[in-house]
């Protein structure tokens, strides 16, 4: 991956074409989503073993790391959310821990990620800086404005398959990288609203009504994919999604919600 040749400045090239940023994410980091645990791991450290938990958060980290050379920016802010999830999580429901402290280790290690973020701005990071802000979905989200005309689309969509014309392709395309418009494209509102209502039911019922960290999780996670329809985050057949949906049934069970941290232990772990 790291010896992958690419250029962002191919004249005429589209996303995908030989030599193109689009053809070195396509084609250097396949199978790489599969390498890293499922982020609901990070979140079980009070269930599962310091040893195993140490092991999940370093291939989470290194996941983090590729992200950053690949300059993946909408996969990158999320992992960083996640990390933030864990942290705050954690010090809210500890009692014991001193608040000052935790704000004290926090501000240190943002510290520390803005010294390393400058010594190595022109390597590391080079790809990541050189990207920024540049808008790579406006353009996409005003074909799909300008084809979804009619009050039917937005309500019920084209189905699974349906497309819109892209205009940057002059072509027509079946999927969309903004999250919540690859859903209304898909079933409209009918299928967008149930779908994020669901989820934030879920958070709410899972986080501000349960009595243990496993709900709360699960909780997060289920706010968290909410949060990732902007980025990207459209529902598909992998494990992360079933993860979500796991974690709706869980946040929404009273039989999981009454148990305390201990019960959870010995009922799931």
């Amino acid at each position: 991956m790291t010896h992958y040749s690419w250029s962002f400045d191919v004249p005429g090239a589209l996303w995908g074409e030989k030599g193109t940023y689009g053809d070195f994410i396509s084609n250097s980091t396949k199978g790489i989503a599969s390498l890293a645990p499922a982020v609901i791991m990070i979140f079980f450290k009070k269930f599962i073993h310091s040893r195993y938990w140490m092991c999940f958060m370093v291939a989470y980290v290194g996941s983090i790391l590729i992200q950053v050379f690949l300059a993946r920016r909408g996969g990158l802010s999320m992992s960083l959310l996640y990390i933030a999830a864990v942290w705050g999580m954690y010090s809210l429901n500890d009692k014991s821990a001193s608040k000052i402290k935790l704000v004290a280790l926090a501000l240190v290690s943002i510290g520390l990620c803005f010294l390393l973020f400058n010594s190595m701005a022109d390597s590391f990071f080079s790809v990541l800086i050189e990207r920024g802000t540049e808008d790579t979905r406006g353009g996409v989200e005003q074909g799909f404005y300008s084809d979804m005309k009619s009050d039917e689309d937005w309500m019920f969509g084209r189905g699974w398959f349906g497309r819109y014309y892209e205009p940057a392709i002059m072509d027509y395309r079946s999927d969309i990288e903004t999250g919540y418009l690859a859903l209304v494209l898909r079933g409209g509102l009918f299928y967008l609203v149930p779908y994020v209502a669901i989820l934030i039911l879920s958070f709410f019922n899972g986080y501000f009504r349960s009595r243990n960290l496993f709900c709360k999780s699960f909780a997060i996670l289920c706010l968290m994919q909410v949060v990732n329809l902007y980025p990207y985050g459209w529902p598909a057949f992998n494990f992360y999604h079933f993860v979500v949906w796991v974690g709706v049934w869980v946040c929404n069970s009273k039989k999981f919600r009454r148990l305390d941290n201990i019960q959870i232990a010995e009922y799931c772990f």
